[in-house]
């Protein structure tokens, strides 16, 4: 095991930016046991659903176990060396904000994170960044990006090693990637 050393990793970029690819790869390359991958994105329409299919395929073969989870993390079951790949934290919020009553009893999302990191070896947390209010939103919508930021800035705050993804390219923002991935 990392002796205790439990790392976050926040990987951080705009919708199809690679962030996803990026990351699942990452992990496959930085695991030390199993490789555990909780989705978070709930299939409400076709687009969710194809987005859904799209990631199932450019992570097969690379060994990870699927525990479907998206409004609680901290449920799910882990060992203290596994790999966790949280895809992705946009949604978890969202869904805590929007999606379901059941979410309000949940913990809010960095104490999930923080349970997990508690809890196994490492925790690769994939969000969406560079989103912006705007008139052309609602008040809905406007507060739940201001609460991601937020939230984005938080978790860079604490976690080890902060990429973003841009035109397709891994860039570091705080720490070393400890591999060539």
């Amino acid at each position: 095991g990392r002796g205790g050393r439990n790392m976050l990793t926040l990987v951080i970029g705009e919708n199809n930016s690679g962030k996803s690819r990026w990351a699942e790869q990452y992990a496959a390359a930085n695991r030390e046991g199993r490789l555990v991958y909780l989705p978070t994105m709930i299939a409400a329409d076709e687009p969710s659903l194809e987005r859904i299919a799209r990631h199932r395929r450019q992570r097969r073969g690379l060994g990870f176990i699927t525990l479907e989870l998206p409004l609680n993390l901290c449920q799910a079951e882990i060992e203290p060396d596994d790999t966790v790949l949280v895809e992705d934290i946009s949604n978890l919020l969202a869904n805590q904000l929007f999606a379901h009553q059941t979410a309000a009893n949940t913990p809010a999302v960095p104490a999930q994170l923080q349970n997990l990191c508690g809890r196994c070896g490492q925790v690769i947390a994939v969000t969406i960044g560079g989103l912006q209010p705007s008139r052309e939103y609602d008040a809905a919508t406007n507060a739940y990006i201001a609460a991601l930021n937020q939230l984005n800035a938080e978790l860079a705050d604490c976690a080890e090693l902060v990429v973003e993804m841009a035109a397709g390219r891994p860039l570091v923002r705080k720490g070393a990637i400890p591999c060539r991935c």
